[in-house]
């Protein structure tokens, strides 16, 4: 993500500056993320009232120091994203066939159920070229408490119907399908973590489709979706947000 940021930045059609908030020391995971929790909200993805007071002050600063104009053009945009996240208010727009479970007090999660042939979450791409997918789902480590899942994209409902009877391995041996790990290992096993992923998925054409969701087996957790994003840019395979 760096990298793209630093490669738009130098454009000299944007000529822009990266402001970048420098990572904590992770000698110390839990005082490393103390130090920097208060700058955002509760899914340590979204800056608080107190990040966006930091930002403006970085902006400014900068402004000041390269002597900058204000220019009123505003330029139409190429494309659009669309970020939904249900985590919080169990409300999600989206059709889908499976429960929205209240799994702990304010926090909320659609289910895919392993007795069902198939768990799907209906999206609509109103752009005029594919998105890139990208599905928030709940992860804890060291041990593992929610079942592997394999995540696939149908264009029409023919595909969909169709995927009911195929398996977890079915699905799995599928070049077009996302084998998502549950497992999250990035933290010293001494820090027991439960975390939301944000893992990419593939591609979403235009217009209606599918993701649909097939769990490998019973763990002590289903496994739980809490949002998706669609980008018009893929920013590598993963992100992670620690709750």
């Amino acid at each position: 993500n760096e990298d793209w940021l630093e490669d738009a930045a130098n454009d000299p059609l944007i000529n822009g500056t990266v402001l970048s908030l420098a990572p904590p020391n992770m000698e110390d995971p839990m005082l490393a993320i103390l130090s920097v929790a208060p700058l955002y909200l509760k899914d340590m993805s979204h800056f608080s009232k107190l990040g966006h007071v930091w930002t403006k002050n970085r902006i400014i600063d900068i402004l000041q120091k390269q002597n900058k104009k204000r220019s009123d053009r505003v330029n139409p945009w190429e494309s659009t994203d669309q970020c939904l996240s249900w985590f919080e208010t169990g409300q999600s727009p989206l059709g889908t066939n499976m429960h929205m479970h209240e799994f702990s007090p304010t926090k909320f999660a659609l289910e895919a159920q392993l007795s069902k042939s198939i768990n799907f979450i209906e999206l609509v791409n109103e752009n005029s070229h594919p998105e890139f997918l990208y599905l928030s789902h709940m992860s804890t480590g060291p041990q593992e408490f929610y079942p592997e899942a394999i995540a696939e994209i149908y264009s029409n409902m023919t595909e969909l119907e169709f995927s009911k009877s195929m398996s977890f391995h079915d699905v799995k041996k599928k070049t077009s399908s996302k084998h998502i790990l549950t497992c999250y290992n990035e933290t010293p096993p001494q820090l027991p973590v439960h975390v939301v992923s944000h893992h990419y998925i593939g591609e979403v054409p235009p217009g209606r489709s599918f993701l649909t969701l097939k769990p490998n087996m019973e763990k002590t957790y289903p496994f739980r979706s809490v949002g998706i994003i669609l980008s018009p840019k893929a920013f590598g395979d993963k992100v992670e947000a620690i709750f």
